[in-house]
């Protein structure tokens, strides 16, 4: 009987202990990162398409490689359009060293979207109903924070 006993406290002690938690039950929180390892454009990417299909009643299975390629992307994060036309661009400079990222930075700027209410203006706008396959104002989303006109130099 005792070491039944002893079985079911470890048991629920267990469950509680896991659940809610961010090993049991992981959420984007401030000063979490979900994203340890993916490269920066998938960061981004990923942070976007997923507020887009919170805010918007929308089915886009390509949001993610359509984001990649947007223009004004590069502008919103703090570098130059005319040589990082967009996140692809972004991110092969990246791989080669000579732009260098700021993790600590780029998450706080993703949190912040994450977090962004759908009725925020820069939410609204980044994404046009009457032409769901347009993704062009998506990076509007970036403006949410000043960090992240800085995580990437």
């Amino acid at each position: 009987m005792k070491k039944n006993n002893l079985f079911i406290l470890v048991s629920a002690l267990f469950l509680f202990v896991s659940c809610g938690t961010d090993t049991g039950n992981p959420s984007m929180l401030p000063g979490s990162d979900p994203f340890i390892g993916q490269p920066i454009s998938s960061q981004v990417a990923s942070i976007l398409c997923r507020k887009i299909r919170t805010c918007f009643p929308i089915n886009l299975s390509s949001c993610e490689t359509k984001i990649r390629i947007v223009p004004n992307i590069s502008t919103a994060l703090g570098l130059n359009e005319a040589t990082y036309s967009h996140l692809n661009a972004i991110q092969s400079a990246i791989n080669s060293s000579v732009l260098s990222v700021d993790q600590t930075q780029g998450t706080l700027c993703l949190n912040q979207i994450y977090q962004a209410s759908c009725s925020d203006t820069d939410i609204q706008q980044s994404y046009a109903s009457t032409d769901p396959e347009n993704l062009d104002n998506a990076y509007r989303m970036l403006s949410l924070s000043p960090t992240c006109a800085q995580f990437i130099f």
